[in-house]
């Protein structure tokens, strides 16, 4: 992939998320056999393998990479710069070369704790009365501490070091931490959410 994947969270009134919703297409199977197949893994799998003297990307690490890919939010992009100026503190930007953002959060969390997340691997759309139902499980999936959080981090960095180009992109703790963030900021501020990822 010789591209740049880019994952925004952005918290947004409804009026905002109910514009967004006419270019929203969630058409993603969820049972499907991919996704069967990455429940099935429990994660369980090593992101490098050895090829010679070389350790290269694992068959797993491809596959679930190729899963987590989506071209939805080329659309949903463009919508996002003809709204007005968005504070800083109701976003959330990040990026990866040539990898997308959010298959290291995924894979950094596992099947289970991922699918306590709205949407399909970080895409989704929420009204403001739609965050407050899925904060629970969100909280649940990302506000961790300890032996768990610590576990977490270190599966997102093997990600990084293998599949981003370059080894990194941002720390483990802030791709963690500024999602759950925003979700507790939208239920205070009475906003939806809005996430999905786009490759440029």
């Amino acid at each position: 992939m010789g591209t740049t994947g880019c994952w925004f969270v952005t918290a947004l009134p409804d009026d905002s998320v109910q514009m967004f919703r006419q270019h929203f297409t969630d058409d993603q199977d969820p049972d499907t056999a991919e996704m069967q197949w990455w429940r099935g893994s429990g994660g369980e799998f090593p992101v490098a393998e050895p090829l010679g003297h070389w350790m290269v990307n694992s068959a797993e690490a491809e596959r679930f990479s190729d899963l987590v890919m989506c071209d939805c939010g080329v659309e949903l992009w463009e919508v996002l710069q003809d709204l007005p100026s968005i504070p800083a503190e109701h976003r959330f930007v990040v990026s990866a070369s040539k990898s997308e953002p959010t298959a290291a959060l995924c894979y950094g969390l596992g099947p289970k704790a991922t699918d306590l997340l709205p949407g399909r691997f970080g895409d989704f759309l929420l009204t403001a009365q739609e965050v407050d139902a899925v904060l629970p499980n969100v909280e649940q999936a990302l506000a961790i501490t300890g032996p768990r959080r610590q576990s977490v981090v270190d599966r997102i960095e093997a990600w990084s070091a293998q599949m981003v180009d370059g080894g990194s992109f941002c720390t483990p703790e802030l791709l963690l931490d500024s999602p759950l963030q925003l979700f507790r900021l939208a239920k205070q501020e009475r906003l939806g959410l809005t996430a999905f990822s786009v490759s440029f």
